[in-house]
């Protein structure tokens, strides 16, 4: 049981920095006021505002991986033009 507890502290260390974390528990919130009968334009937008944390996040990783693949990119023509 120790090792299962470990393994899941491990997984989720920093998890609570992420927003898509964050977004996905605004995700559960949501889903929690519809099925306690919160009234009805609220749960839905608490359900909108997660997946727009969430899609937020997506755009931002992909542009931030690209960066790094336009940096790597350089890096390598660099590297070349340096070995000829």
């Amino acid at each position: 049981m120790k090792k299962i507890v470990s393994f899941l502290r491990w997984e989720f260390k920093g998890c609570t920095r992420s927003l898509s974390f964050w977004g996905a528990m605004v995700v559960v919130l949501g889903i929690v006021m519809y099925l306690t009968g919160c009234p009805k334009p609220w749960p839905l937008v608490t359900i909108v505002a997660g997946f727009v944390m969430n899609f937020v996040d997506l755009v931002y990783s992909f542009v931030k991986f690209r960066v790094a693949m336009y940096k790597l990119d350089q890096e390598s023509v660099a590297r070349k033009l340096r070995e000829q």
